[in-house]
C-alpha cells in the first residue's frame, strides 16, 4: 500500500488542504502550530478505518470528534486516495456538529475489496496484511512490565494492536512479543540438538527474531545482541562493548531501538511466510523523526531506516535541516498557517544554513547579525568600501572567531591604501 493523497476540509486549522505524498518518503516541515502533526492524525484516522476494517470484515467507521471540527465551520471531512495492490482506492469520513445540518457524509465502501483480499490471506494460512504504524513524539517512553501475567497469543491481526496509537504500550508488546519469540528460538536450538544427536531431521520454521535483532543493529549505532533477562526482568543490550539495561539508554538510543523493533515485529507478523519480513510494505508515520538525536544521527536516520526497511513509505515531520539535507526537495512540503507553501530551492546534501533559510524561513545567524551581514554585502556591491570596512569591524566584535561569511566579503575590498591614494 501506498498513499498518494489527502485531502481535509475544515479540520482543525485546515480550510482546505490537498496534499500529495511522494511514493518513498515525504517530509513535512514548518513552524510549531503550522499543522504537521494535523496530516499525521488526520492520516492516522482515516487508516484505522481500514485496519479495523480488516479485524471486523466489514467497514468500520473511524470519525473524527466535534473538537476536530475548524472552528466556525459544522462539518470536518477527511478524504484518503491509495495504491492498494496497485488499485486506486479511495475513502472518507466526516463528522458534522450536534445541532447542525446535516453535511458532508463518511464513504468506505472502496474499503470492501482490500478487505476481503486481506482476510483471505489469513483464510489459506499466509497473511499479507497492509501495514500501517504511527511513532508520535512520546515513543522514547519505555514500558517494560516487572512480570508477563497473562502471555499473549500473536497472529497477523495482532501486527495492528496499538499501531496507529503510539507510545509506551507500543514498547510493552514489543518487549512481550520479543521474550516469546526468544524463548521459542531457544527451545528450537535445543530440540535441533537432540534431533541432530539422534539423527532425526531437526528442521524447524525459521524464527523471525534474528531479522528484527538485525534491524535494531543497524539503526542503533553500535547495538548488538538485544535479549532479553529474566532475574530481573529487563532487556539488555550491548552498546559498543557495553552491556546495558535498555532503561539506561539516552532517549535517543530508546527512540531508534523502539522504532527498529516495534516496526520489524509488526512486519514479521503482518507477514509471517515472507522470506525477509523487512521488505514488506507498510505506510511508517513519524512525528519529529529527529527527536532526541544528535545532529550527525539526523543527517542519516531516512537513509538507515530506508535501508533497513526497502518498501515502506515513510511520512514524518522535521525541524531539522539535517533531516532534509538527505532529502530532495520533491520529497519536501512546506506548511505556512495551514496551508501549503512552495520550496523554491533544492534540499539534497544543501548546507544547513541554506535549508534553515529555504525550507524554514529562518536565516541562520542571529537577526542582528544577519542584518548585518546583508548591509555588508550591499555597501561591496555599491562598491562603497568605507562603510563595508566599518561594517567589518562592527561584526568582528559581534561573531567569537573568524567567520566565513565576513572573510569571504573582506576578500572583495581593495588594499585600504588603494583606496585612499585614489581619493
Amino acid at each position: 500500500m501506498k498513499i498518494t493523497r489527502l485531502s481535509l476540509r475544515d479540520f482543525r486549522g485546515f480550510r482546505s488542504l490537498d496534499l500529495d505524498f511522494s511514493p518513498d518518503v515525504t517530509a513535512l516541515v514548518g513552524v510549531n502550530g503550522a499543522g504537521k502533526t494535523s496530516i499525521l492524525d488526520a492520516l492516522a484516522l482515516l487508516l484505522s478505518c481500514l485496519v479495523e476494517s480488516i479485524r471486523s470484515g466489514e467497514p468500520e467507521t473511524i470519525a473524527p470528534s466535534a473538537s476536530d471540527v475548524r472552528v466556525g465551520a459544522s462539518t470536518a471531512q477527511l478524504s484518503l486516495t491509495a495504491d492498494i495492490s496497485v488499485q486506486p482506492t479511495h475513502w472518507s469520513i466526516a463528522k458534522t456538529l450536534p445541532g447542525h445540518p446535516p453535511g458532508a457524509s463518511s464513504a468506505l465502501d472502496a474499503l470492501h475489496e482490500p478487505v476481503a483480499a486481506a482476510q483471505t490471506t489469513i483464510a489459506l494460512g499466509s497473511p499479507f496484511l497492509p501495514l500501517v504504524v504511527y511513532f508520535p513524539t512520546n515513543r522514547s517512553a519505555l514500558d517494560i512490565p516487572e512480570r508477563i501475567r497473562t502471555p499473549h497469543a500473536f497472529d497477523a491481526l495482532s501486527a495492528y494492536d496499538g499501531a496507529l496509537e503510539g507510545g509506551a504500550s507500543n514498547f510493552r508488546g514489543f518487549f512481550e512479543w520479543f521474550r516469546q519469540e526468544e524463548d521459542i528460538l531457544n527451545e528450537q536450538q535445543v530440540l535441533e540438538i537432540l534431533h541432530e544427536e539422534q539423527g532425526l531431521d531437526g528442521s524447524s520454521t525459521p524464527s523471525p527474531l534474528p531479522v528484527v535483532r538485525r534491524a535494531i543493529e543497524a539503526l542503533l549505532p553500535g547495538a548488538r545482541r538485544v535479549r532479553i533477562e529474566r532475574r530481573p526482568q529487563r532487556m539488555t543490550v550491548e552498546l559498543n562493548g557495553t552491556r546495558l539495561d535498555v532503561a539506561q539508554l539516552s532517549d535517543g538510543e530508546k527512540c531508534l531501538l523502539a522504532m527498529a523493533g516495534d516496526l520489524a515485529r509488526r512486519m514479521a507478523l503482518a507477514a509471517p511466510t515472507l522470506e525477509n519480513p523487512l521488505e514488506h510494505p507498510a505506510v511508517v508515520l513519524i512525528d519529529e523523526i529527529e527527536l532526541h538525536l544528535h545532529p550527525g544521527l539526523q543527517r542519516v536516520i531516512l537513509p538507515r531506516l530506508q535501508k533497513v526497511f526497502p518498501r515502506a513509505q515513510f511520512i514524518i515531520t522535521t525541524h531539522s535541516p539535517q533531516v532534509l539535507s538527505s532529502l530532495h526537495a520533491a520529497n519536501v512540503r512546506v506548511l505556512e498557517r495551514f496551508e501549503l507553501r512552495t520550496l523554491d530551492r533544492g534540499t539534497w546534501r544543501r548546507d544547513t544554513n541554506r535549508i534553515l533559510e529555504a525550507a524554514f524561513g529562518d536565516p541562520g545567524r542571529p537577526p542582528e547579525v544577519a542584518a548585518k551581514l546583508n548591509l555588508l554585502r550591499d555597501a561591496v556591491d555599491a562598491d562603497r568600501y568605507d562603510e563595508a570596512r566599518q561594517l567589518i569591524r562592527e561584526l568582528s566584535t559581534m561573531i567569537e572567531g573568524d567567520d566565513p561569511d565576513v572573510f569571504f566579503y573582506q576578500q572583495l575590498l581593495p588594499p585600504e591604501d588603494t583606496t585612499e591614494a585614489a581619493s
